[in-house]
């Protein structure tokens, strides 16, 4: 039988303040994935948050850096980098460049 895993969520930067929290503990099922922690945040902060992790295309958004014991998402998998064995994850998403 898989137990489960609780993972922490850090945030930094935009999501920091748009949450109003520092991070999020979630408890997971085995297999879990960087889209599966995604769409539990959806589901526990509003569907809003969609537009800031995933694009028009539905892949994981520039601006939206995932990183995974230090390690950058992208690097891993993106949204299919697997969780398994990891028990802490750092989200960060960047401010989009303006010009002016």
């Amino acid at each position: 039988m898989t137990s489960s895993v609780e993972i922490r969520v850090h945030y930094v930067g935009n999501l920091k303040h748009k949450l109003g929290c520092d991070d999020d503990r979630l408890v997971l099922e085995p297999p879990m994935r960087v889209r599966d922690v995604l769409e539990e945040l959806v589901e526990r902060h509003g569907a809003e948050l969609r537009d800031w992790f995933y694009n028009q295309y539905g892949w994981l958004d520039p601006r939206c850096m995932v990183f995974i014991d230090g390690e950058d998402s992208r690097e891993l998998g993106g949204l299919d980098a697997s969780l398994d064995g990891v028990d802490e994850i750092e989200m960060a998403i960047a401010l989009p460049m303006a010009g002016g």
